[in-house]
């Protein structure tokens, strides 16, 4: 039968776990996540969160970085999806045009 002592596996272990007295109580404070900075354009915001619509047509197209933080910015605002928001701003710039 072989001899599975030598196996390095089974040698690492993180030890003794630490009696209640040393162990941290920072289980017992509460979790407070830091809050959004959208001052930086590096920063993202999340459109994941908004609503879902029945818009199943996909729309992919590149961006300048300032176009991308003002769309989100304004739809984060206005509580809309970007597709809503350049839904509105075609209807616009058709009114607008002549």
């Amino acid at each position: 039968m072989a001899d599975a002592s030598k196996l390095k596996f089974l040698k690492k272990t993180l030890g003794h776990a630490p009696t209640l007295e040393e162990a941290s109580d920072n289980i017992y404070s509460p979790e407070i996540a830091p809050a959004a900075d959208y001052s930086n354009h590096s920063t993202r915001i999340d459109g994941r969160s908004m609503r879902r619509t029945n818009r199943t047509v996909r729309l992919a197209t590149s961006v300048t970085p300032e176009f991308d933080y003002t769309l989100r910015k304004i739809a984060l605002e206005k509580n809309m999806l970007l597709s809503e928001v350049l839904e509105e701003a075609l209807k616009l710039y058709q009114l607008n045009k002549d």
